[in-house]
C-alpha cells in the first residue's frame, strides 16, 4: 500500500487506529478562515439537497456542506481558500497528497448532528489511504459537536461508500 505520512510514527498511528491528531492551524489562521467564511456567506446559493436530485428522503439535513452549495462560483472560492490555508501543513504531514474536496461545515446551533458515518471513498483503498483533515474553526466539544472517532473502524465496515448508498453503519 502506498504510504500516507511522511512521519514513521504517524504512518503507524494512521494504519492502527484509522486517524491521528496533528498540530495544524495557528489562531491567525483559523481567525482567518472563521472571517472567510461569515464574510463570503452571502455569495451561498444554499445546499443542494434530496429533492434537487429528484429523491424522496423524509430525513432532515441539519448541516450545511459547502462542496454542495448551488453556487459553484463559491464552492470554487471556498476550495481555493481553505487549500491555500491548509497546504503548508499537509506537505508537511502527507506523502504527496492532493486535495479532493475542501469545504466549510455548519451545523445547526440546536441540534445540527452529523450522524454516524465513514466519509465517501474516493480511491481503491487496497492502494491507498484517502485522508480527511477536521479542523474546527471554533472551541468544540461533546455538548457543541465535536468530533468522535472508533479507532480501528475504517478496517471493519464498506469499501463502497458514497451518496446514495446505505451505511452499514445505519441503526448503530
Amino acid at each position: 500500500m502506498r504510504k500516507t505520512f511522511t512521519d514513521q510514527g504517524l504512518e503507524e498511528r494512521f494504519q492502527k487506529d484509522g486517524y491521528v491528531e496533528v498540530p495544524f492551524l495557528t489562531s491567525k489562521e483559523v481567525e482567518m478562515l472563521k472571517t472567510y467564511y461569515f464574510d463570503s456567506l452571502n455569495e451561498s446559493g444554499g445546499r443542494l439537497g434530496p429533492e434537487d436530485e429528484k429523491h424522496q428522503s423524509n430525513q432532515e439535513i441539519t448541516y450545511d456542506f459547502t462542496f454542495i452549495d448551488k453556487n459553484s462560483d463559491y464552492k470554487q472560492q471556498v476550495f481555493d481558500m481553505i487549500t491555500n490555508a491548509f497546504m503548508k501543513r499537509v506537505d508537511d504531514y502527507l506523502f504527496d497528497y492532493k486535495p479532493i474536496i475542501a469545504n466549510f461545515i455548519r451545523k445547526k446551533e440546536d441540534g445540527g448532528e452529523v450522524p454516524l458515518h465513514q466519509n465517501w471513498a474516493f480511491a481503491d483503498e487496497h492502494k491507498c489511504a484517502t485522508v480527511s483533515i477536521w479542523c474546527p474553526l471554533v472551541d468544540s466539544n461533546k455538548e457543541n459537536g465535536t468530533l468522535e472517532v472508533v479507532p480501528g473502524s475504517h478496517k471493519r465496515y464498506g469499501e463502497v461508500r458514497g451518496p446514495m448508498i446505505k451505511s452499514e453503519l445505519a441503526g448503530i
